[in-house]
C-alpha cells in the first residue's frame, strides 16, 4: 500500500529535506533528531517526496486520499460552463482539479 506516512509525517519530512539543503543522508538524521517518537523513513523517501511536490503541488499523502475519496469529478460540459458563470475567474486548471459532491451537482443544474 503507498499510503505510509501521515500528511503531517510528509510536511515535516520535505522540510527537514530543503533545511538540510537536498542531502538525504542529513535528512535521515535530522529527522531522526527531531523526532525521535516516528518511524524513520529511508533516505530514499525524501527526495521522492520532494519531486512529487515540485510536479504535482501537493503531497504524496494527498494524493492517496483523494484517490480513496468516493466523489465525482466535474466531467459534464454543462457543469463546467455553470462553474464558468459563477466565477468568471475561475482558470481551466483550477477546474480540471476541482471536485465537486452530489449535492454541488445538483445546484448547478
Amino acid at each position: 500500500m503507498p499510503f505510509v506516512f501521515s500528511h503531517m509525517e510528509y510536511c515535516d519530512m520535505h522540510f527537514v529535506y530543503g533545511f538540510c539543503d537536498g542531502n538525504a543522508r542529513a535528512a535521515v538524521d535530522e529527522y531522526r533528531r527531531r523526532f525521535p517518537d516516528r518511524r524513520i523513513p529511508f533516505r530514499g523517501v525524501f527526495s521522492p517526496i520532494h519531486q512529487t511536490v515540485r510536479d504535482t503541488v501537493c503531497l504524496p499523502s494527498v494524493s492517496v486520499q483523494s484517490e480513496r475519496e468516493v466523489v465525482p469529478l466535474i466531467n459534464t460540459r454543462e457543469n463546467i460552463l455553470g462553474m464558468v458563470q459563477r466565477s468568471p475567474r475561475l482558470s481551466t486548471r483550477g477546474i480540471a482539479s476541482r471536485r465537486v459532491t452530489y449535492a454541488d451537482v445538483a445546484n448547478s443544474t
